[in-house]
């Protein structure tokens, strides 16, 4: 039952004219590749945490901790600077650890129901707009003491109108969650790995992206 749920979910999202989309404040870059030798790897650790207020409905694709877990080690491997990832909850005395922290809010319940017994109430003639922001940090520590942070955010509309109806098969909450946390990610991911890079391993003509 719950699974036929989730699959009809996008059907009445592209019916009620409801469609995602990320605001570009964090670029949807794709992470950014280094060519290093076996000895210019360093072993990382890295934690996540994900603070979520208000989330409502609209949300059903959206940020969750393990997922996060899973996206963050994706992007660290995607840089090939590390020997080896591994997730710890902080940074141990003697480690090299990266720590995100993780914030996404929306509207409260009540708001929502709101915009929802307006959009239903006229069939979705009346345009609507519904929002969330999503944001993260990273710190990294050298032997637990903390030696560079990050930081970047990223905002989702949510603007429902009958109107948008064939737009929403393809601009829906999947795919506007997809690239709101990937634009977060990667942005962090690349500021740290550019930092890394620069202090750690930089030599003439060992990056792809220097």
């Amino acid at each position: 039952m719950k699974r036929s749920l989730l699959l009809a979910f996008p059907l009445l999202c592209a019916l009620s004219g409801c469609i995602a989309v990320d605001c570009g404040y964090s670029p949807n870059d794709e992470i950014q590749a280094y060519s290093t030798s076996r000895h210019q790897k360093f072993p990382i650790t890295y934690s996540v945490t994900l603070d979520t207020v208000h989330p409502d409905s609209p949300y059903i694709w959206g940020p969750t901790l393990s997922g996060m877990r899973d996206k963050v080690h994706d992007a660290l491997e995607s840089t090939g600077l590390f020997s080896s990832i591994s997730y710890a909850t902080s940074p141990a005395k003697d480690s090299y650890h990266l720590a995100f922290a993780f914030h996404h809010e929306g509207l409260t319940v009540g708001e929502g129901a709101a915009l929802g017994f307006i959009a239903g109430y006229s069939l979705f003639t009346i345009p609507v707009l519904d929002q969330a922001g999503f944001d993260g940090e990273i710190t990294l520590y050298h032997r637990a003491r903390p030696i560079y942070s990050s930081g970047a955010a990223e905002k989702i509309n949510f603007p429902i109108w009958l109107p948008f109806a064939p737009l929403g098969i393809f601009m829906n909450c999947a795919v506007g969650w997809h690239y709101t946390e990937k634009g977060v990610i990667n942005n962090l991911v690349n500021d740290v790995a550019k930092f890394h890079y620069q202090q750690f391993v930089k030599q003439p003509g060992k990056s792809k992206h220097d």
